[in-house]
């Protein structure tokens, strides 16, 4: 869960330290204050090397956005456009990883 390391453990790079053991991953970004789920890319986790890794390590399994619209989200976006903004986050993370071959 990119959100707990980032959270808990930053610079723990656990997907370098543990990535031919991942079976699925959570992606959400948060403030490194707490487990806030945000959207990746709208906090402070560095998603370019986090995705650097998992191509690294050949990671192909299942990635799911664990994120929660609450907080300032539905100021931002109606529900309709933030689960829009949710499927774009996720299709850019597919193509960077390469699995939406």
């Amino acid at each position: 869960d990119s959100g707990h390391e980032g959270w808990l453990t930053p610079d723990a790079h656990y997907v370098r330290r543990y990535g031919d053991r991942l079976l699925c991953l959570h992606l959400n970004d948060n403030d490194k204050t707490w487990d806030k789920h945000f959207l990746p890319g709208d906090g402070k986790a560095d998603f370019d090397g986090i995705l650097s890794d998992l191509r690294t390590v050949g990671f192909q399994g299942p990635v799911t956005l664990e994120v929660a619209y609450r907080g300032t989200y539905p100021e931002r976006y109606t529900p309709q456009e933030y689960v829009g903004r949710c499927y774009e986050i996720a299709e850019s993370m597919a193509e960077r990883l390469a699995l939406s071959e």
